[in-house]
């Protein structure tokens, strides 16, 4: 909150800044004074803009050096990407080759002659086992 103090700070400065901008009851008189005054003031104005407008420079300019550099990060996670995904449909093609090869196995091989060498082995086993 505003003390008392800087609240005539402020009001002193403020009046000091309208007189620089107003003509006194002096300079009414003759026009010349407040033209001068009135061209300072367009100088300040200008000066001021220009400031502006090189700031807004500097700003666009480091906006555009920003896009450019995520641009090169983007080409380059890109590229590596496009690696990663040719490996990725070479393997994809390797497993479905791989399932198509165990699909083929399974389809030749019955049932039945798989019991039949379970039991067989198994026979075989006990008979080790007895002797």
């Amino acid at each position: 909150m505003n003390t008392l103090s800087e609240l005539e700070e402020k009001y002193w400065e403020a009046d000091k800044k309208l007189r620089e901008v107003r003509p006194s009851s002096a300079q009414e008189t003759s026009k010349e004074p407040f033209r001068t005054n009135s061209y300072e003031m367009q100088l300040r104005m200008a000066g001021s803009q220009e400031q502006t407008l090189s700031e807004l420079s500097s700003y666009s300019s480091n906006l555009k050096r920003y896009s450019e550099e995520m641009g090169q990060e983007i080409s380059a996670h890109n590229y590596l990407l496009g690696g990663l995904q040719k490996k990725f449909d070479s393997n994809s093609s390797g497993f479905e080759l791989s399932e198509e090869k165990l699909r083929q196995v399974l389809e030749k091989t019955s049932n039945s002659c798989l019991v039949w060498v379970i039991l067989a082995l198994t026979v075989l086993l006990l008979v080790v086992l007895y002797f």
